[in-house]
């Protein structure tokens, strides 16, 4: 799970690291060159702003794109807020948009983590 930088890396992770069992990214989005991410073979989660001026909403359509023609089991999000709508220490902060991510972060690392007795400690 990452965030900005972290959610691009997590998205990378999700390519590069075969150990992972699922992957949740929020508001980061790695360029097309340094992965496929057609090739996802855990599930995915995504959740973008629609006003990101760092990782513009076609960067995040793209990436969804990629991933439906990967047939990977995937969910993205999007939300009216802007980068970083979780970061209580900013202006943007948008508290209805962070409360909605967390609940389908924690019921989809739920549903692919504790449910899969064989998912990593």
């Amino acid at each position: 799970m990452g965030y900005c930088m972290g959610g691009a890396l997590t998205v990378l992770a999700a390519v590069h690291v075969s150990e992972l069992d699922a992957a949740v990214c929020w508001y980061g989005v790695p360029p097309e060159a340094a992965g496929d991410t057609s090739t996802i073979a855990i599930p995915f989660q995504g959740h973008f702003a629609l006003n990101d001026a760092f990782f513009p909403i076609d960067q995040a359509d793209a990436l969804e794109a990629k991933l439906e023609a990967g047939n990977v089991t995937y969910e993205c999000y999007r939300y009216e807020a802007q980068h970083a709508f979780g970061n209580e220490n900013n202006d943007i902060y948008d508290p209805v948009a962070t409360q909605q991510a967390w609940e389908r972060s924690l019921a989809f690392l739920s549903t692919h983590l504790l449910a899969n007795p064989t998912a990593n400690p």
